[in-house]
């Protein structure tokens, strides 16, 4: 079987990444601008996470502030690592 240089086999885990992503919305309790991570509360639960914004924004957006509602992920389904991607 031809896997054209790995191609074949990259897009074939990449889809199969993106298909199992788990998007969860939180509620933003507070914010640590300087080590890049809020805590939140996820929607169902009275337990406080660290959530850590992308690495590529330059500093927290507009929309994490304490009481707003964010959208979480696992990036590329790492399970130990919860990042803020969007509005929840």
């Amino acid at each position: 079987m031809r896997t054209y240089g790995g191609r074949l086999i990259n897009s074939s885990v990449k889809r199969q990444v993106i298909e199992r992503a788990e998007l969860r919305d939180a509620a933003v309790y507070d914010v640590d601008a300087t080590n890049k991570y809020c805590r939140v509360y996820i929607q169902g639960s009275d337990k406080k996470i660290v959530a850590y914004y992308n690495e590529n924004w330059g500093g927290a957006p507009e929309w994490v502030k304490p009481g707003n509602a964010v959208r979480i992920t696992h990036p590329g389904g790492n399970k130990g690592r919860i990042e803020v991607v969007g509005h929840g």
